[in-house]
């Protein structure tokens, strides 16, 4: 399929009937991954200077939560690239924050009823023969 951009990989997820963590979200703005580097960062050869440091092209969403929408109901999801539950527009990584991808935190619920669950996990198992 080659490389995919935000906008197409959440297409690809969605023909799988996927849910993820960013549905609503303008995908286009959002950034998980920071490429460029400075002059005294490592990868020298990803170096860009300040005046190219904050171009979205080296920014990209690459981080993901992926779950079947059946199953799991997304409450909540933030990035955070400090360590303190917060997202700054700041090159990645820091002398606070050692990684190049953000944290992707989401908070989850079952889609059904724990009730439910129960039931549909006691009749697989009275209708699965022990082998």
């Amino acid at each position: 399929a080659g490389k995919l951009d935000a906008r197409g990989f959440a297409g690809l997820l969605a023909g799988m009937g996927l849910a993820w963590c960013w549905d609503g979200h303008d995908l286009m703005g959002l950034w998980t991954t920071f490429n460029a580097r400075t002059y005294i960062q490592p990868q020298l050869h990803k170096a860009v200077g300040l005046e190219g440091l904050l171009d979205s092209r080296h920014m990209r969403l690459r981080d993901w939560l992926v779950f079947r929408p059946g199953q799991l109901a997304l409450t909540s999801v933030l990035r955070d690239n400090t360590g303190q539950r917060a997202f700054h527009v700041q090159p990645m990584p820091s002398l606070g924050f050692p990684s190049d991808h953000a944290i992707v935190a989401a908070t989850l619920r079952h889609a059904r009823p724990l009730h439910a669950l129960s039931r549909s996990l006691s009749a697989r198992r009275t209708s699965t023969p022990n082998l």
